[in-house]
């Protein structure tokens, strides 16, 4: 038996007897490369950032059992709603797959994406919370956008693949994934980092400013000083 039939013998049994760790586990390595391969492709970056790489697997750990969740409870949800549909001339596994699409476009993405995928690699980043919703703002339509380009065919395929399974398929899209969520989300901390950066600049300024001031006082005290001492030598005189 060679070393890959070995690897995926033993995949397999993981995931049938340990789904969800299986899927975190993978889904957490996934995440971990993708914002590798994004910050080897950062223009101007020299060293990879282990902090930046050790919040997307602790992002993607939990990702991947939300969507092994968000799997099994779309299934049912999407044959109930082609059940009630009375439309003959399309099949209704194909209803079924188109169903699941834009329920994971309209429910799924916007919820994770506000509440996890967006937020928390941010903030285990180092950004201040109250920077947060800004940066939701900013980023949540063109995430979304981006994820109906990359994942509306993949999953064409996807939900016709057995639920078991189906988080693993989604790993082969996973990675490419990532990547653009690297790329977006530490994209957004560049607008926060520049506002500090001015108001560090202002603030430097203003220091500068205020001891200029002290010091053209303190040098009008002296002359004046010296002025006085000059007038009492005369009078005595």
């Amino acid at each position: 038996m060679s070393i890959l039939s070995e690897v995926s013998t033993a995949y397999t049994n993981s995931l049938i007897h340990n789904k969800l760790m299986t899927e975190s586990i993978t889904a957490a390595l996934l995440a971990g490369l993708g914002d590798f391969g994004a910050q080897v492709q950062e223009e101007g970056k020299t060293t990879i950032d282990i902090r930046r790489c050790g919040s997307f697997v602790l992002k993607g750990s939990v990702s991947g059992i939300l969507w092994s969740k968000w799997y099994a409870f779309c299934d049912p949800l999407s044959m109930s709603i082609v059940e009630h549909i009375d439309f003959a001339i399309v099949n209704k596994d194909i209803l079924r797959v188109l169903t699941s699409i834009v329920l994971e476009q309209i429910l799924m993405c916007p919820l994770l994406f506000a509440l996890w995928e967006i937020p928390v690699p941010l903030l285990l980043r180092g950004d201040p919370i109250n920077s947060i919703p800004q940066q939701v703002k900013n980023k949540f339509g063109g995430l979304l956008v981006e994820n109906a380009k990359v994942w509306s065919f993949a999953n064409l395929i996807i939900y016709n693949v057995p639920l078991q399974w189906r988080v693993v398929v989604v790993s082969f899209t996973d990675l490419f994934w990532q990547s653009i969520v690297s790329s977006t989300l530490m994209a957004a901390e560049e607008e926060p980092q520049s506002i500090q950066e001015q108001l560090n600049s202002q603030l430097s300024l203003s220091i500068v400013e205020e001891q200029t001031v002290e010091e053209q006082v303190l040098e009008k005290e002296e002359g004046e000083l010296q002025d006085g001492a000059v007038g009492v030598s005369s009078t005595l005189k």
